[in-house]
């Protein structure tokens, strides 16, 4: 096992994307991207998101977000593509 990176709140929902590793921090509300011999960089950053989890979506990625009940939708290079879904109060 190896440490990537330093001062991160929770890291969580890992995802392999050609050749690099896309996870998220659910405490510091950011998405981060590591490839081999680079450090970490974040992203994206949004507060009272709390992004858990990452899956490969077309040409980018979609990003579960816990705490705000949405999906939102990247380009590789962290910008929003679209506007988020939002899940409305009757869960809809």
């Amino acid at each position: 096992m190896r440490e990537l990176a330093k001062g991160l709140d929770f890291p969580e929902g890992p995802c392999w994307l050609d050749g690099k590793l896309y996870f998220t921090d659910y405490g510091k509300h950011q998405v981060w991207v590591w490839k081999e011999g680079k450090k970490p960089e974040a992203i994206w950053t949004r507060k009272g998101t709390g992004p858990s989890g990452i899956i490969p979506l077309g040409d980018g990625l979609l990003v579960t977000c816990s705490d705000e009940n949405s999906l939102v939708v990247l380009d590789l290079k962290g910008r929003e593509v679209g506007k988020p879904v939002m899940r409305d109060e009757k869960g809809g």
